[in-house]
Protein backbone atom coordinates (compact mmCIF):
# COMPACT_ATOMS: atom_id res chain seq x y z
CA UNK A 1 0.00 0.00 0.00
CA UNK A 2 1.41 3.19 -0.76
CA UNK A 3 2.00 5.51 2.21
CA UNK A 4 0.52 8.84 2.26
CA UNK A 5 3.21 11.29 1.48
CA UNK A 6 2.76 13.58 4.27
CA UNK A 7 2.51 10.66 6.39
CA UNK A 8 5.77 9.48 4.92
CA UNK A 9 7.23 12.17 6.03
CA UNK A 10 7.05 12.19 9.30
CA UNK A 11 7.87 8.66 9.76
CA UNK A 12 11.64 9.08 7.84
CA UNK A 13 12.22 12.49 9.87
CA UNK A 14 11.25 10.91 13.23
CA UNK A 15 12.39 8.09 14.99
CA UNK A 16 11.26 5.29 17.04
CA UNK A 17 13.60 4.45 19.89
CA UNK A 18 13.97 1.01 21.14
CA UNK A 19 12.83 2.19 24.62
CA UNK A 20 9.65 4.02 23.28
CA UNK A 21 6.47 2.83 24.46
CA UNK A 22 5.23 -0.43 22.36
CA UNK A 23 2.24 1.46 21.55
CA UNK A 24 4.42 4.16 19.18
CA UNK A 25 5.80 1.46 17.38
CA UNK A 26 2.54 -0.14 16.91
CA UNK A 27 0.85 3.44 15.60
CA UNK A 28 3.67 3.73 13.05
CA UNK A 29 2.55 0.33 11.49
CA UNK A 30 -0.96 1.49 11.55
CA UNK A 31 0.03 4.33 9.77
CA UNK A 32 2.34 2.70 7.17
CA UNK A 33 -0.77 0.38 6.23
CA UNK A 34 -3.03 3.48 5.62
CA UNK A 35 -5.27 2.89 8.58
CA UNK A 36 -4.71 6.43 10.10
CA UNK A 37 -8.03 6.52 12.37
CA UNK A 38 -6.59 3.21 14.12
CA UNK A 39 -3.30 5.10 14.70
CA UNK A 40 -4.87 8.10 16.23
CA UNK A 41 -6.99 6.36 18.45
CA UNK A 42 -3.48 3.98 19.56
CA UNK A 43 -2.08 7.67 20.04
CA UNK A 44 -4.36 9.21 21.92
CA UNK A 45 -4.87 6.65 24.54
CA UNK A 46 -1.09 6.52 24.89
CA UNK A 47 -1.09 10.53 25.37
CA UNK A 48 -4.00 10.63 27.34
CA UNK A 49 -1.86 8.09 29.84
CA UNK A 50 0.89 9.59 29.70
CA UNK A 51 1.36 13.39 28.81
CA UNK A 52 4.67 12.98 28.81
CA UNK A 53 5.01 10.56 25.96
CA UNK A 54 8.03 11.01 23.50
CA UNK A 55 7.28 13.76 21.04
CA UNK A 56 6.92 11.27 18.27
CA UNK A 57 3.46 10.44 19.74
CA UNK A 58 2.30 13.89 19.48
CA UNK A 59 3.62 14.36 15.86
CA UNK A 60 2.58 11.23 14.11
CA UNK A 61 -0.98 11.80 16.25
CA UNK A 62 -0.89 15.35 14.26
CA UNK A 63 0.03 13.63 11.10
CA UNK A 64 -3.30 11.13 11.78
CA UNK A 65 -5.50 13.21 12.21
CA UNK A 66 -4.65 15.94 9.61
CA UNK A 67 -4.13 13.18 7.12
CA UNK A 68 -7.87 11.62 7.89
CA UNK A 69 -9.66 14.87 7.65
CA UNK A 70 -9.62 16.18 10.96
CA UNK A 71 -7.18 19.65 10.96
CA UNK A 72 -8.64 21.09 14.10
CA UNK A 73 -7.53 17.63 16.21
CA UNK A 74 -4.32 17.87 14.80
CA UNK A 75 -3.09 21.03 15.51
CA UNK A 76 -4.78 19.61 19.29
CA UNK A 77 -2.42 17.12 19.10
CA UNK A 78 0.33 19.56 17.79
CA UNK A 79 -0.14 22.13 20.87
CA UNK A 80 -0.45 19.04 23.43
CA UNK A 81 2.62 17.90 21.96
CA UNK A 82 4.61 21.15 22.21
CA UNK A 83 3.24 21.87 25.68
CA UNK A 84 5.44 19.06 26.83
CA UNK A 85 7.84 19.69 24.63
CA UNK A 86 8.17 22.96 23.96
CA UNK A 87 11.68 22.90 22.43
CA UNK A 88 11.03 19.73 19.46
CA UNK A 89 11.89 20.86 15.95
CA UNK A 90 9.72 18.40 14.12
CA UNK A 91 6.60 19.83 16.03
CA UNK A 92 7.44 23.14 15.46
CA UNK A 93 7.60 22.36 12.10
CA UNK A 94 4.35 20.13 12.42
CA UNK A 95 2.35 23.02 14.20
CA UNK A 96 3.65 25.41 11.89
CA UNK A 97 3.18 23.94 8.48
CA UNK A 98 -1.12 23.53 9.99
CA UNK A 99 -1.74 26.85 10.75
CA UNK A 100 0.18 28.40 7.58
CA UNK A 101 -2.37 26.55 5.82
CA UNK A 102 -5.44 27.55 7.51
CA UNK A 103 -4.09 31.65 8.29
CA UNK A 104 -1.02 32.10 6.22
CA UNK A 105 -0.96 35.56 7.52
CA UNK A 106 -0.93 34.52 11.03
CA UNK A 107 2.23 36.01 12.99
CA UNK A 108 2.65 32.10 15.15
CA UNK A 109 2.54 30.31 11.78
CA UNK A 110 5.80 32.50 11.07
CA UNK A 111 7.26 31.96 14.89
CA UNK A 112 6.94 28.57 14.54
CA UNK A 113 8.47 28.12 10.70
CA UNK A 114 11.00 30.57 11.76
CA UNK A 115 12.08 28.06 14.74
CA UNK A 116 12.26 24.89 13.09
CA UNK A 117 14.05 26.47 9.95
CA UNK A 118 16.51 27.36 12.36
CA UNK A 119 16.59 23.75 14.42
CA UNK A 120 16.61 21.97 11.10
CA UNK A 121 18.76 23.68 8.32
CA UNK A 122 19.10 20.65 6.19
CA UNK A 123 15.45 20.76 5.72
CA UNK A 124 14.19 22.24 2.18
CA UNK A 125 10.25 21.71 2.96
CA UNK A 126 10.80 23.51 6.17
CA UNK A 127 12.52 26.54 4.34
CA UNK A 128 10.27 26.59 1.67
CA UNK A 129 6.94 27.02 3.49
CA UNK A 130 8.73 29.71 6.37
CA UNK A 131 10.09 31.62 2.94
CA UNK A 132 6.10 31.13 1.38
CA UNK A 133 5.13 32.53 4.91
CA UNK A 134 7.66 35.63 4.97
CA UNK A 135 6.41 36.48 1.35
CA UNK A 136 3.01 36.75 2.17
CA UNK A 137 3.92 38.75 5.13
CA UNK A 138 5.85 41.41 3.76
CA UNK A 139 9.06 39.64 5.01
CA UNK A 140 10.85 39.64 1.35
CA UNK A 141 14.52 39.56 2.99
CA UNK A 142 13.12 36.39 5.05
CA UNK A 143 11.80 34.76 1.93
CA UNK A 144 14.52 35.41 -0.21
CA UNK A 145 17.07 34.26 2.02
CA UNK A 146 14.99 30.88 2.35
CA UNK A 147 14.53 30.45 -1.03
CA UNK A 148 18.27 30.45 -1.30
CA UNK A 149 18.27 27.73 1.99
CA UNK A 150 15.94 25.63 -0.33
CA UNK A 151 17.67 25.52 -3.50
CA UNK A 152 21.12 24.68 -2.34
CA UNK A 153 19.74 21.81 -0.70
CA UNK A 154 17.45 21.02 -3.68
CA UNK A 155 19.88 20.36 -6.63
CA UNK A 156 18.04 17.70 -7.74
CA UNK A 157 14.76 18.65 -7.44
CA UNK A 158 13.70 20.44 -10.45
CA UNK A 159 10.32 21.33 -8.75
CA UNK A 160 11.89 22.84 -5.46
CA UNK A 161 14.18 24.87 -7.56
CA UNK A 162 11.31 25.84 -9.76
CA UNK A 163 9.49 27.18 -7.06
CA UNK A 164 12.31 28.25 -4.88
CA UNK A 165 13.78 30.92 -7.80
CA UNK A 166 10.30 32.09 -8.50
CA UNK A 167 9.64 32.96 -5.13
CA UNK A 168 12.69 34.56 -4.60
CA UNK A 169 12.28 36.78 -8.21
CA UNK A 170 9.01 37.70 -6.84
CA UNK A 171 10.58 38.69 -3.30
CA UNK A 172 13.50 40.80 -4.81
CA UNK A 173 10.65 42.30 -7.58
CA UNK A 174 9.34 43.80 -4.53
CA UNK A 175 12.39 45.02 -2.72
CA UNK A 176 12.99 46.97 -6.06
CA UNK A 177 15.89 44.37 -7.08
CA UNK A 178 15.71 44.61 -10.91
CA UNK A 179 18.82 42.55 -11.38
CA UNK A 180 18.29 39.93 -8.54
CA UNK A 181 14.79 39.81 -9.86
CA UNK A 182 15.29 38.89 -13.01
CA UNK A 183 18.92 36.62 -12.52
CA UNK A 184 15.99 34.31 -10.51
CA UNK A 185 13.53 34.52 -13.02
CA UNK A 186 16.00 33.38 -15.59
CA UNK A 187 17.43 30.37 -12.91
CA UNK A 188 13.56 29.75 -13.24
CA UNK A 189 13.23 29.72 -16.53
CA UNK A 190 16.32 27.33 -17.03
CA UNK A 191 14.92 25.05 -14.82
CA UNK A 192 11.33 25.25 -15.90
CA UNK A 193 12.76 24.28 -19.82
CA UNK A 194 14.30 20.75 -18.63
CA UNK A 195 11.02 19.86 -16.94
CA UNK A 196 8.94 16.86 -18.17
CA UNK A 197 6.27 19.43 -18.13
CA UNK A 198 6.41 23.46 -18.45
CA UNK A 199 4.55 25.48 -16.08
CA UNK A 200 3.51 27.85 -18.41
CA UNK A 201 1.82 29.77 -14.85
CA UNK A 202 5.42 30.27 -13.26
CA UNK A 203 6.96 31.20 -17.20
CA UNK A 204 4.47 34.62 -16.88
CA UNK A 205 5.42 35.75 -13.51
CA UNK A 206 8.53 36.69 -15.78
CA UNK A 207 6.56 37.71 -18.76
CA UNK A 208 4.75 39.96 -16.05
CA UNK A 209 8.00 41.14 -14.29
CA UNK A 210 9.35 41.64 -18.42
CA UNK A 211 5.88 43.78 -19.13
CA UNK A 212 6.26 46.13 -16.06
CA UNK A 213 10.26 47.04 -16.69
CA UNK A 214 8.80 48.25 -20.06
CA UNK A 215 10.67 45.05 -22.29
CA UNK A 216 7.69 44.50 -24.33
CA UNK A 217 10.08 42.20 -26.87
CA UNK A 218 12.00 40.13 -24.38
CA UNK A 219 8.18 39.20 -22.82
CA UNK A 220 7.28 38.49 -26.32
CA UNK A 221 9.93 36.16 -26.42
CA UNK A 222 8.49 34.04 -23.52
CA UNK A 223 5.37 34.08 -24.69
CA UNK A 224 6.04 32.43 -27.77
CA UNK A 225 8.33 30.17 -25.91
CA UNK A 226 5.05 29.04 -23.45
CA UNK A 227 2.88 28.51 -26.68
CA UNK A 228 5.05 26.40 -28.43
CA UNK A 229 5.69 24.38 -24.99
CA UNK A 230 1.58 24.54 -23.85
CA UNK A 231 -0.55 25.61 -26.68
CA UNK A 232 -3.61 25.02 -24.99
CA UNK A 233 -2.72 28.19 -21.54
CA UNK A 234 -4.87 30.86 -22.13
CA UNK A 235 -3.21 33.58 -20.64
CA UNK A 236 -0.54 33.03 -23.62
CA UNK A 237 -2.91 33.46 -26.19
CA UNK A 238 -4.31 36.79 -24.36
CA UNK A 239 -0.64 38.02 -24.06
CA UNK A 240 -0.37 37.18 -28.15
CA UNK A 241 -3.60 39.42 -28.66
CA UNK A 242 -2.06 42.24 -27.12
CA UNK A 243 1.20 42.38 -29.30
CA UNK A 244 -1.39 41.86 -32.42
CA UNK A 245 -3.50 44.41 -31.37
CA UNK A 246 -0.41 47.01 -30.62
CA UNK A 247 0.64 46.20 -34.18
CA UNK A 248 -2.61 46.71 -35.66
CA UNK A 249 -3.28 43.15 -36.75
CA UNK A 250 -6.87 42.86 -35.32
CA UNK A 251 -8.19 40.03 -37.14
CA UNK A 252 -4.77 38.14 -35.40
CA UNK A 253 -5.92 39.37 -32.10
CA UNK A 254 -9.01 38.89 -32.48
CA UNK A 255 -8.17 34.88 -33.13
CA UNK A 256 -5.90 34.94 -30.49
CA UNK A 257 -8.17 36.46 -27.52
CA UNK A 258 -10.93 34.12 -28.66
CA UNK A 259 -8.66 31.14 -28.19
CA UNK A 260 -7.54 32.52 -24.58
CA UNK A 261 -11.26 32.47 -23.63
CA UNK A 262 -12.01 29.16 -25.13
CA UNK A 263 -8.54 27.44 -23.49
CA UNK A 264 -7.55 26.86 -19.75
CA UNK A 265 -5.73 29.06 -17.12
CA UNK A 266 -7.19 32.43 -17.66
CA UNK A 267 -8.36 34.03 -14.77
CA UNK A 268 -11.33 36.07 -13.97
CA UNK A 269 -9.52 39.81 -15.11
CA UNK A 270 -7.62 37.99 -17.79
CA UNK A 271 -11.12 36.94 -18.82
CA UNK A 272 -12.57 40.29 -18.91
CA UNK A 273 -9.18 42.43 -20.74
CA UNK A 274 -10.20 39.35 -23.62
CA UNK A 275 -13.37 40.30 -23.45
CA UNK A 276 -12.98 44.07 -23.89
CA UNK A 277 -10.47 44.21 -26.42
CA UNK A 278 -12.62 41.45 -28.41
CA UNK A 279 -15.06 43.65 -28.54
CA UNK A 280 -13.07 46.93 -29.57
CA UNK A 281 -10.99 44.55 -32.24
CA UNK A 282 -14.64 43.28 -33.74
CA UNK A 283 -15.76 46.83 -33.70
CA UNK A 284 -12.06 47.69 -35.93
CA UNK A 285 -13.11 44.89 -38.33
CA UNK A 286 -16.68 46.60 -38.94
CA UNK A 287 -18.25 43.70 -37.14
CA UNK A 288 -20.66 45.19 -34.72
CA UNK A 289 -22.71 42.11 -33.99
CA UNK A 290 -19.57 40.16 -32.78
CA UNK A 291 -18.01 43.46 -31.16
CA UNK A 292 -22.03 44.09 -29.37
CA UNK A 293 -21.65 40.55 -28.15
CA UNK A 294 -18.30 41.08 -25.98
CA UNK A 295 -19.68 44.21 -24.77
CA UNK A 296 -22.75 43.50 -23.51
CA UNK A 297 -20.43 40.69 -21.60
CA UNK A 298 -18.20 43.34 -20.13
CA UNK A 299 -21.46 45.58 -18.95
CA UNK A 300 -22.90 42.55 -17.70
CA UNK A 301 -19.52 41.86 -15.61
Amino acid sequence: MIVLAAVALWLAQASVPRAAPPELAEAAAQMERGNLARAAGILESLTAANPASPADAYGMLAQSWAQFGQPQRAMDAAERGLKAHPQSALLRKTLGLMLFRTAPQGTRAGELLGAASRALPSDPEVHHFYAQWAFLNHREEVCVAESRKVAALSQHNDLALLQSYTLAALAEQKLDHPAQAEAAFRKALEVNRRMPGFDPAAAFQFIDFLGKAGRPEDARKIVDEVLRLQPGYGPAHLEKAKFLDVEQLYQGAVDEAEAALKLQGCDPAQIRAAHVLLARTYFLLGNSEAAQVHQAWVEAH
